[in-house]
């Protein structure tokens, strides 16, 4: 980098390029207010505007127009402080800074996090030394603060990540010098507050990220020594598990993820000197023996259990720009509350979370219910609600089903199951695959592609029926989707879709993610149409199929099967 700095912070800008800003430096202690911008075409980097205000220990995060907001922090001048509330927004097109509403009150170290509306949300901070609790989320369409349910204890530096459901995840940091060894998880939407298991090596000053597959928490500091451990949080259970060593100890240092596997990490403590400016690209899907010397460079991170990391893993890379107006809704249950697994499903769901954002659908615009969080209430809130009011007549919206369907015994009507639905009153805790589709057609769009994942014969796989029943129940599916809605289904309704445990996923899902990921495109003509894809699709797992000795056979309708995924 330009500057040697610690305690500054870094954001992924919407064209792939990496903001860095404020932070100290090791000469004078004085806050930053320099900028500079890293191109991973390039690898280089150059110097952005300066911010108005120098600080370190604040919150820098992106708004979903592009532009970039600095709040809180420090600001240290000839070894003289104080903490801030002022607040200021970054324009990458114009490369500058403009003052916006300040906070009620200052604070330095603020667990900061981008919620999937678009709005920041900061945790905790100390003022003066007094560890905080309060919890706020800033609007950028009415550029003001308001408060939310405070942290369950003060914490004076936390890290926080947004959650691909909506939840926020704060971990690490310490209160009045005690070290905190769990984290806690905030819901925005209903303000509940819970704890989670311990983070391992208590631990400030760390980094905590979240890309595709992995949220790790990296290095950081104990009183006096720059950490090298690292621990992965897995959201089904909300516990941690030991991660793999860095090559060396590192704290106030950023992680940015550049892509579905890569992440910069950039600055930060280095032994016994914070600052300084090296910076290096670890590539996440890499898979070294965490037995390796410390000199490893990359990280490997899992949230998977021990056994899937024999599973071979999809890449997906980007398919083409962002765009902006696309949503999706992704439910995946494999652990219900009352019915029998569906394995692989929650794999299944976060893959698939992957290849929606590889063909365009920005990190934000991506509902994620998976597991507990699949609820009735949930999935038809995501669906008949919060899809509505969010997209225009540009949006393509994307839904996908991973776990258990079941057909009502008394008319053959076909239903989702979600986490909580019981096999005995299909009709009340069920989602009607019927009413999924009336919703989905009742949306002003450009189209809308479902992918399910599901069966609903009864007769085992991924489909249910009450105790004591026999699968012996001729299955309703809706006649046909509404216009613009186009349905990639497992099986043809008598049949059972099945898995591949192989591979750690769905059969069907499996190779609609492989197929997504590049392999349906024959021809390597670099777009891939609906059809193509079915075909692709169709063709494998019919083979995969009889190879299990039953036959399963992927199903499209669809008003334009020439429609381009990407």
């Amino acid at each position: 980098m330009n500057d040697a700095r610690y305690d500054h912070r870094a954001v992924l800008l919407d064209d792939g390029r990496v903001l860095v800003t404020g932070g100290r430096n090791d000469t004078q202690g004085d806050s930053l207010g320099s900028a500079e911008i890293f191109d991973p075409k390039a690898a280089a980097w150059r110097r952005a505007a300066p911010m108005r205000q120098t600080r370190d220990a604040f919150a820098l995060a992106r708004l979903p127009d592009g532009r970039v907001l600095a709040a809180a922090g420090y600001g240290a001048v000839s070894g003289k402080g104080t903490a801030l509330a002022e607040a200021e927004i970054y324009s990458p097109d114009s490369d500058a800074w403009q003052e916006t509403a300040p906070l009620d009150e200052p604070r330095t170290s603020p667990a900061v996090a981008t919620l999937p509306d678009g709005r920041i949300y900061l945790a905790g901070g100390s003022d003066d030394g007094r560890a905080l609790q309060e919890t706020v989320v800033f609007d950028p369409l009415g550029g003001t603060w308001r408060p939310l349910t405070p942290l369950l204890e003060g914490n004076e530096w936390p890290r926080a990540v947004a959650l691909a459901d909506g939840r926020v995840l704060i971990a690490g940091g310490y209160q009045s010098g005690r070290m905190l060894p769990n984290a806690e998880l905030e819901d925005p939407a209903t303000g509940k507050m819970t704890k989670t298991g311990s983070i391992g090596e208590t631990r400030y000053a760390h980094a905590l990220v979240r890309t595709g597959r992995f949220i790790g928490l990296l290095g950081g500091e104990m009183p006096g020594r720059a950490l090298s451990s690292t621990s992965v949080f897995e959201p089904a259970t909300l516990s941690w598990r030991s991660g793999p060593q860095l090559s060396t100890g590192r704290a106030y240092a950023v992680a940015i993820p550049l892509d579905e596997s890569r992440v910069l990490l950039a600055g930060g403590g280095l032994g016994n000197a914070y600052a300084n400016n090296t910076s290096e690209i670890v590539d996440l899907a890499e898979q070294p023996d965490v037995a390796a010397p410390k000199t490893t460079p990359a990280i490997a991170l899992t949230a998977q259990p021990p056994q899937a990391q024999e599973h071979p893993s999809l890449r997906f890379a980007s398919k083409g720009p962002q765009r902006p107006d696309d949503y999706a809704v992704v439910v995946g249950v494999d652990r219900y509350k009352s019915l029998p697994d569906a394995e692989f499903a929650e794999s299944d769901a976060r893959d698939m979370t992957a290849a929606l954002e590889a063909l365009g659908v920005p990190e934000e615009n991506v509902v994620v219910l998976s597991g507990a969080r699949a609820t009735l209430s949930e999935v038809s809130k995501y669906v008949e609600e919060w899809l509505p009011r969010r997209v225009s007549k540009d949006s393509r919206v994307y839904f996908y089903f991973s776990g258990h369907g079941a057909p009502d015994v008394s008319d053959g009507t076909a239903y989702l199951m979600p986490w909580d639905a019981d096999a005995a009153f299909v009709k009340s805790t069920g989602f009607p695959l019927s009413r999924l589709y009336q919703a989905l057609g009742e949306l002003h769009v450009t189209s809308v592609v479902a992918v399910i994942d599901a069966c609903f014969s009864g007769a085992g796989g991924r489909s249910v029926l009450a105790p004591g029943l026999r699968p012996l129940v001729t299955v309703r599916l809706p006649k046909s989707p509404p216009p613009r809605v186009a349905v990639l289904a497992a099986a043809e309704s008598e049949e059972v879709a099945g898995s591949l445990p192989e591979r750690g996923h769905g059969l069907f899902s499996y190779y609609v993610l492989k197929g997504l990921s590049g392999a349906a495109d024959a021809k390597d003509a670099g777009h891939l149409t609906l059809r193509q894809l079915h075909a692709y699709v169709r063709k494998h797992v019919i083979l995969d199929a009889r190879r299990q000795n039953r036959e399963q056979t992927p199903t499209l309708t669809a008003p334009n099967p020439s429609l381009e995924l990407y």
